[in-house]
Order: structure tokens, then C-alpha cells, then sequence
């Protein structure tokens, strides 16, 4: 299979929050062709004892695809929408 990253008419993905819950929506995107291309930070970051720093969940991500952070409020058009958090 090839990988979205690498198909250019994969449809991008804008994920609201940055929950632990968060890299299980990458894996569901990129399993079903979707491509995470942003991250919207409506709410502060967790910051646990367990969790992962999306940064950290991002740089998991190096070769698939390199969704970017971000603090608008709304995606573009044409973005899939899910909620994280």
C-alpha cells in the first residue's frame, strides 16, 4: 500500500486536540487513506505524568506524513474534521 504521504491527492485531515487519544487518530487516518495535516490546539496540552508530548507523537510520524500544529480556530476547506479531545 502506498503511503498517503507519497499520494498527492490524499486527502488532508485536521485533528482538533492534542489528547493521548491523538495518535490512535493517526493510525486510523493513515490506515484509511487520510493524510493528518494539522493539529489544532484549542485547549491546553495534557501534561501528565504518562503522556506523550505531541511533538513527540509528531516526530513518531517522520516518512507517513507531518501534520503542524496550530492555533486557528478553524480548518481550510476540503480538511476532514475530527475531534481528539
Amino acid at each position: 500500500m502506498e503511503s498517503p504521504v507519497s499520494h498527492p491527492a490524499a486527502p488532508s485531515l485536521v485533528i482538533f486536540g492534542a489528547s493521548n487519544m491523538v495518535s490512535d487518530l493517526f493510525d486510523c487516518a493513515l490506515a484509511n487513506g487520510l493524510l493528518p495535516a494539522k493539529v489544532v490546539i484549542h485547549l491546553p496540552e495534557p501534561a501528565g505524568e504518562r503522556d506523550i508530548p505531541l511533538a513527540t507523537r509528531i516526530a513518531d510520524l517522520k516518512g507517513l506524513c507531518d501534520p503542524k500544529p496550530t492555533n486557528l480556530r478553524w480548518p481550510w476547506e476540503h480538511d476532514a474534521r475530527r475531534l481528539g479531545r
